[in-house]
């Protein structure tokens, strides 16, 4: 009778016990296991900014496609009121709030008209060090047909804010053709939060 006795004890000791699963138990984690009792400190979190899928939550992505015309508002990103970033057939950017291209945007900073936004080679980080000399122009850091292979920095002048800009595309035309660029360009920017 014993033994019977102590049969009963373990399979009731064994149905009265939960099974721990070791996992990651925190639900904001990207390898949450909804089944895990036991958290094993595995759970793997995004980057800042990111979500588990690598998609960028605190950034916009603006392109123009080649050719498009630049003074129609969904071929401008509007970083704030007075800045709206394009960019002619074959030019670099300009702010086409107060400009009608780039020239005219040059030459107006010439004649004394206040800059909005500068630009510079390198990261926030490096400019909230000031690590970075900033330019009146993206032409003014140079090289724009290796942009696409840059960190670049946006400086809203009145608001005191860095932005980074990772472009992705920049179409570059034929030598000696002026109009065989199109005027295509992409990139993900930071957004401005308040």
């Amino acid at each position: 009778m014993n033994r019977h006795i102590q049969i009963l004890v373990l399979l009731f000791f064994f149905w009265g016990c939960e099974q721990k699963i070791s996992g990651c138990t925190d639900e904001e984690a990207c390898n949450y296991n909804i089944e895990a009792t036991e958290n094993n400190n595995t759970c793997q979190y995004p980057e800042q900014n990111f979500d588990c899928e690598g998609n960028c939550t605190n950034c916009v992505l603006f392109t123009k496609e080649d050719f498009a015309d630049e003074s129609q508002s969904e071929n401008q990103d509007c970083i704030v009121e007075n800045i709206c970033l394009t960019r002619g057939l074959n030019e670099p950017l300009y702010n086409a709030v107060y400009y009608s291209d780039y020239s005219d945007m040059m030459t107006s900073y010439s004649l004394g008209d206040f800059v909005l936004i500068k630009w510079a080679e390198g990261t926030v980080s490096e400019a909230e060090l000031g690590n970075l000399t900033f330019g009146n122009s993206l032409q003014e850091i140079g090289g724009l047909t290796t942009i696409t292979s840059k960190d670049i920095v946006g400086y809203i002048v009145n608001l005191d804010i860095y932005l980074n800009f990772n472009f992705l595309e920049w179409t570059v035309g034929e030598p000696g053709c002026s109009d065989c660029t199109g005027g295509g360009f992409s990139y993900i920017r930071d957004i401005i939060i308040p």
